[in-house]
């Protein structure tokens, strides 16, 4: 195995499409369900160095390096699980995908070797009117009776999708320039510079094709799934404006404003 492509991106973005995508390429292990129990392994060793007592720290871990090896180690071992299930060929890349990995990119490097980053943006507009039809199929009383969210719901809900972006955007990897950023919206128009600069930093060639190699079947009973999993790449038929009034657009387009300086989402 030659590296690791980390896939990265706030929750709706379009992760689990990208990687559909980036798998593809016979070089690398077939498409398989996102790292989470790795995610919750990173996220364990970062809340510990960085949220513990100086006595709990000094008697449990001993210092940062010592505790990085008991961390690492256990990702290893889980990374070779995964790689024992694929034997019978010698692939060059591992993909591993999951918008929570978003909040401890900076740790990449350090758990993952040889790694490659790759940050799929989407119109947050798009995202936050998705991840709240995710959380309506939990919770059926989400939308009011004029068919939209309340302030309150919608605010925390944008609050939380600007978080991931802010973590990528100020993490030494993006600093760097270590992490490549595609844009949700490119793939799915079909934007052939975006795929010649994805294949360029990736070292192979796309077949243009999403899901093609998937080691897995999506769940189609879990609040996540979207029809278009599992299919080839295609626009999506939903309007942000459909769960979204124009007061809260306007709401997400302030909170972004930066943002939109840097991706142009909207004029």
């Amino acid at each position: 195995m030659k590296g690791n492509i980390l896939i990265i991106g706030a929750p709706r973005s379009g992760t689990t499409l990208l990687s559909g995508l980036v798998t593809g390429n016979e070089k690398c292990v077939p498409n398989i369900p996102e790292c989470t129990y790795i995610t919750q392994i990173v996220k364990h060793y970062h809340d510990i160095v960085n949220y513990s007592d100086k006595e709990r720290f000094s008697i449990y871990a001993k210092d940062q390096e010592t505790l990085l090896g008991v961390y690492k180690k256990h990702v290893d071992n889980m990374l070779e699980v995964v790689l024992s299930q694929f034997r019978n060929v010698n692939y060059d890349a591992l993909v591993l995908k999951d918008p929570e990995l978003s909040l401890y990119v900076d740790l990449v490097s350090t758990f993952f070797h040889k790694s490659k980053i790759i940050y799929i943006v989407r119109d947050p507009r798009a995202i936050i009117a998705s991840m709240l039809k995710v959380f309506a199929k939990k919770n059926s009383g989400l939308f009011g009776a004029n068919g939209y969210c309340s302030d309150e719901t919608l605010l925390q809900v944008a609050s939380d999708i600007y978080n991931y972006f802010y973590v990528i955007h100020e993490s030494r990897a993006y600093k760097d320039g270590m992490i490549h950023i595609v844009g949700y919206e490119d793939i799915v128009e079909g934007d052939l510079d975006v795929f010649v600069n994805l294949e360029k930093y990736l070292g192979y060639k796309l077949s243009r094709k999403a899901f093609e190699r998937n080691a897995f079947e999506f769940d189609e009973n879990d609040s996540t799934f979207s029809k278009n999993y599992g299919q080839d790449i295609v626009k999506c038929t939903s309007d942000y404006r459909d769960s979204l009034c124009p007061k809260h657009i306007k709401v997400i387009e302030e909170m972004f404003s930066g943002l939109n300086l840097i991706y142009n989402w909207w004029g």
